[in-house]
């Protein structure tokens, strides 16, 4: 059921959580090189790119957070269990500050780096957020609608 608006904004927080999976999440520098941390590990600059230390559980938590928001969209028909489920995801969507900055923290660390910097993707979780928030109202509003009907009759 496209044609409501929560669907799209459910839509929006997943296209835009596994855009996440492919996006620079912050990058390292010394003296012996530089280092991209994407959300699967931390990845040399030089050609060829190799992985030099991983971050599974930031992958699969973005991963997660992402297939929750396509199973939200199709759960229309017991709109309950949908805004439970927009609340679960908008929990994950804050756990993973928590957990990025504790690997890019461990990170940085291991490789000895003199400058850091944080990636334009972290912002994309406090968007998702927010559209988490408005499609919950949103199926909220369509529950009170159906309640309300139910008491006319």
């Amino acid at each position: 059921m496209i044609q409501r608006i929560q669907s799209f904004y459910l839509f929006l927080v997943a296209a835009l959580v596994i855009s996440m999976l492919f996006m620079p999440l912050a990058q390292y520098s010394n003296t012996n090189g530089d280092w991209q941390f994407m959300s699967m590990g931390v990845y040399t600059m030089a050609e060829p790119a190799q992985m030099i230390l991983p971050a599974w559980p930031i992958a699969i938590l973005i991963a997660l957070m992402g297939l929750l928001a396509c199973i939200t969209i199709f759960l229309y028909k017991n709109r309950v269990l949908q805004m439970r489920f927009c609340l679960f995801n908008a929990l994950m969507l804050l756990v993973f500050y928590p957990v990025f900055f504790l690997y890019w923290w461990i990170n940085e660390k291991s490789l000895d780096a003199t400058s850091s910097s944080l990636g334009a993707a972290l912002v994309i979780p406090l968007v998702a957020i927010i559209l988490e928030y408005m499609s919950y109202r949103k199926i909220n509003q369509d529950e009170q609608l159906v309640r309300s009907a139910d008491r006319i009759r």
